[in-house]
Order: C-alpha cells, then structure tokens, then sequence
C-alpha cells in the first residue's frame, strides 16, 4: 500500500503546476498568468479577478526585491528570532513524546497489561481518537488564537504523560484500563494542538521575503527530530529497564 500512495505521489508531482508566486518572482510572467487564470479565470487570462490577483502578487514581488539580498546568512541576521521560533515549534512538536506513542504504542499499551491482539486493537482505537481529534482545530484555530491552543495541548499531555507513567509504576488490575485513557489523552490534545498548529505557525510569523527558506528549515528540523526520536527510543527503553 505504501508503494501504491508513492507511485501516485510521483505521478501526481508530474503534473503539477509551478507556484504563480514562483514564476513571478523569476520573471516568467507569461507562465505565471496562466496558472492565476486557470485558478481563479477558468483558464480566462483577461479574466478581471485573475488580471487582479496578479497584478497583486507581482507589485509583492517588486517591493519584496527592494529589501535586498534573500540569502540565508541574511534571513539569520534579520529574522534570526523568528527562523528559530519556526524551528524550535517543529521540534519541540516532536520532542514532546507524540512519535514514541505512535510508533511504539503495541509496546506501551503490552507493557500496561493489554496482551497481543488486544494491544492491538487498542492501538486502532487509538488512532481512531487521533484523528478525530484533529477536526476541532478547523472550527478553534482563529477563534481561540494559536497560543492558547498551544498551551492547553501541552499542561493536558503533560498531565496524560504523568499519569500515564503513574499507572503503569503502580501496575494494579486497573492500570490497563487507565493508560488506554490517558494515552487517548495525550493523542487528542497533541491531535488539535501541537499536531497542526506548528505547520501553520512558521509561514504566519515569518515574511514572504524569506518565508519559503525559514518554512523549510522549520520543516527539516520536524523530520530531523521524527528521526530522532524514532531511533532513540529503543535504546532508551532499554537503558531505563522498560519493560
């Protein structure tokens, strides 16, 4: 299955259009305004909105060139801050345990006292809440604004995590039952939380100047740390006697 979705990724990748963003900003007009027509003209290039949107996205383009140089060494030095909040959301968006529940979550739930096909199944049940949980943002995200969303995702992990560690310390008759909870949890707040907001925050904070450089360093430090934790929590779980 993982062949099939990638063989459509490829195809897909051979039909897809250049960003009209893009075009413009190399000067290739012609191209550019054909893509904006069929956007938003239905292929019409005298189309008025289509006429508009360009005419927008390229006077952005000019005044973008009037800043200067766009190199990195440039955007470290203007917006250093902002490149390193991008990046440290993404990271941290790993750092807080989500990957070793999504990758190992067989493992967490067998060692709560869920055996075999019951670890399973609980794992489905799980992503099942994962999911779910990720439609709230939809309708919360502008109304609630992004820190607080942030913030309530990460007291109520921290607070699933803890508990969850409690439980399985005390490994009681009901320890099973309450990890599936709390790892439920801890899946759903990370799931309308830090699960989309990070992708939505570099591109918002930083300029369209550099915001394709600073949204793709924020993007490499996510898989960097994916990467990471995936490799480190074996090792981990072995040197702290996980059972």
């Amino acid at each position: 299955m993982q062949c099939i979705m990638g063989a459509l990724l490829g195809l897909g990748s051979l039909i897809i259009v250049e960003s009209p963003r893009w075009l413009l900003d190399t000067d290739r007009d012609e191209e550019g305004i054909i893509v904006i027509a069929d956007l938003y003209g239905k292929g019409d290039i005298h189309n008025p909105k289509a006429r508009e949107e360009f005419r927008e996205i390229k006077m952005n383009v000019l005044l973008q060139r009037q800043e200067g140089e766009r190199s990195y060494a440039e955007m470290f030095r203007r917006y250093g801050t902002r490149v390193f909040i991008a990046m440290s959301a993404q990271g941290l968006a790993q750092l807080n345990g989500i990957n070793v529940i999504s990758y190992y979550a067989p493992y967490v739930f067998e060692s709560a006292g869920w055996v075999g096909q019951d670890a399973v199944l609980m794992t489905g049940i799980n992503g099942i809440t994962y999911f779910l949980s990720t439609i709230p943002p939809w309708y919360l995200v502008d109304r609630w604004g992004r820190r607080p969303i942030l913030l309530s995702g990460a007291i109520l992990m921290a607070v699933s995590l803890s508990l969850i560690s409690y439980f399985i310390y005390l490994d009681v008759s009901w320890t099973p039952t309450c990890v599936v909870i709390f790892v439920m949890i801890y899946n759903a707040a990370f799931g309308y939380s830090w699960g989309p907001i990070p992708w939505l925050y570099p591109p918002e904070i930083l300029p369209l100047s550099i915001r394709s450089k600073g949204a793709s360093l924020s993007t490499a430090t996510n898989w960097a740390f994916n990467w990471l934790v995936g490799e480190m929590t074996p090792i981990l779980q072995e040197w702290i006697k996980w059972r």
